[in-house]
């Protein structure tokens, strides 16, 4: 068994990455709008390059879910998919075409949006071991996400908005070092999954009502993720401001 020393110094790797990879959603949420359009996209362009993401993310969720609960590991999933968003990151910030960004950004956001739940899912697996709260971790991402938001809206504010690649880069680097040091967290015993109750439950009132929430409320939260930055931009807000917002 793990010393408690070591159990700390583990959970505060945990608590580091959780923070690096928020840093990079800040990136992503507040600063890739006003970066496609600093490249001169238009804002349809650029709902069509964030449309992509949700989309690909019902397959990318599933597929690295059911990639993890096979092998009965997250962090070597975890590595694979952040050096495939490293990489891919470094195609899209370099690329001139936009059908071609389309097709990178949609290989981007299939490794990148599993990232929340796989960090997720070794959260609560190294919480319930430690008999800690989820929150105690999770919290440095909010923390994570504030910081960056805060720190990099100054940083453009002198430098322009063309200092988001580097920045996206960065923090993509940080958390793929990071979880090279994660300790995983796997249940010991794999069970191949049983599809055969997903019908009724899909075919539910209650959980199609529950759908049509998420999708009203999800429909809200793009807009903001996606133009709420633009939107300020066109009033006169310097990226420092868009930051504080």
């Amino acid at each position: 068994m793990n010393s408690p020393a070591t159990r700390a110094s583990q959970e505060t790797i945990l608590r580091g990455f959780t923070f690096s990879f928020f840093m990079t959603v800040a990136v992503i949420t507040s600063y890739f709008p006003l970066y496609f359009g600093w490249r001169g996209y238009s804002t349809i362009q650029i709902g069509l390059l964030y449309s992509v993401g949700p989309m690909i993310s019902i397959i990318s969720n599933l597929f690295w879910g059911y990639m993890s609960d096979r092998f009965r590991t997250v962090k070597k999933i975890l590595i694979l998919i952040l050096a495939c968003q490293l990489a891919m990151a470094l195609l899209v910030f370099r690329t001139e075409s936009f059908g071609l960004l389309m097709v990178l950004m949609a290989i981007f956001f299939f490794f990148q949006s599993p990232t929340t739940s796989l960090n997720d899912s070794l959260t609560l697996l190294t919480a319930s071991r430690s008999g800690k709260s989820y929150a105690t971790y999770r919290v440095w991402g909010s923390i994570g996400f504030a910081v960056a938001a805060l720190i990099f809206g100054q940083l453009m504010r002198g430098y322009g908005t063309g200092l988001t690649p580097l920045l996206g880069i960065l923090t993509i680097a940080l958390s793929l070092a990071l979880s090279l040091i994660l300790t995983d967290a796997r249940e010991a015993n794999y069970k191949k999954p049983d599809f055969s109750g997903l019908l009724p439950i899909i075919g539910s009132r209650s959980f199609l009502a529950f759908l049509f929430i998420l999708l009203t409320t999800s429909i809200a939260h793009r807009m903001n993720d996606g133009f709420l930055a633009l939107f300020k931009q066109r009033l006169g807000a310097d990226p420092s401001l868009v930051a504080l917002s």
